[in-house]
């Protein structure tokens, strides 16, 4: 009578073919899970770049819509467009306006106040404050973090109409230097304020420019 053939375990060949196989498969899930994760990283931090900027550029837009340069008594409030150059503590818009703020113990308050916004350094980017000021700081608060530290990632600049030549012109003051809405020297604020800002994550992966034109009030310019 014949025997049937007995297989004790897998030769050598089928258990080398067998752990190559299963190392494909799971370098393969891997790679699948690497490329998964970059994607959703990648879109975490344009979503964040996105709403960090979208949020700076509201609050300034929302109070400059309410700027003026009107003096009250014997103090002045001009309005100052600035260009930063490298350095901290770099200011770029200071307006007069009517807003709200949380004070130094923690209380809401409204009114009619001068807003500075500024840049501060921090771990070799920028981060844009601002600086509520009535009689004394009332208020400093974080606008914006991750703006690269370069003078081309904020650009200010104004437009002005001048009715007898029916011509706009754009004023964009050089790096360091600033255009001033002065209540004695210029009675008038500009028409509008362009604001320009690069924005970045904290690991630099993804930079973004985003712009606003704000429109001033034609009362104010009157």
């Amino acid at each position: 009578m014949l025997r049937p053939s007995r297989h004790l375990g897998f030769t050598l060949i089928e258990l080398m073919v067998s752990v190559a196989l299963m190392l494909i498969l799971v370098g393969a899930v891997i790679m699948i899970f690497k490329d998964s994760s970059e994607v959703f990283s990648m879109s975490d931090a344009k979503m964040s770049v996105y709403q960090n900027g979208r949020v700076a550029l509201d609050l300034m837009a929302r109070e400059l819509t309410s700027a003026d340069n009107n003096r009250v008594g014997t103090n002045e409030f001009p309005l100052v467009v600035r260009n930063p150059i490298a350095g901290n503590n770099q200011e770029i818009l200071r307006f007069r306006t009517t807003t709200s703020w949380v004070d130094t113990n923690g209380v809401r308050q409204s009114g009619t106040a001068t807003v500075r916004y500024f840049l501060q350094t921090d771990n070799g980017m920028w981060t844009l404050m601002r600086e509520i000021n009535d009689a004394g700081t009332l208020s400093t608060d974080i606008v914006a973090q991750y703006i690269p530290y370069n003078v081309n990632s904020v650009r200010m600049a104004a437009f002005e109409y001048d009715v007898p030549s029916r011509s706009w012109t754009y004023i964009q003051p050089a790096a360091g230097s600033s255009e001033t809405y002065n209540y004695n020297t210029v009675p008038r604020l500009p028409d509008a304020i362009r604001i320009t800002l690069e924005f970045t994550d904290h690991q630099q992966r993804v930079v973004r420019t985003m712009t606003r034109t704000v429109w001033l009030p034609k009362s104010l310019n009157s």
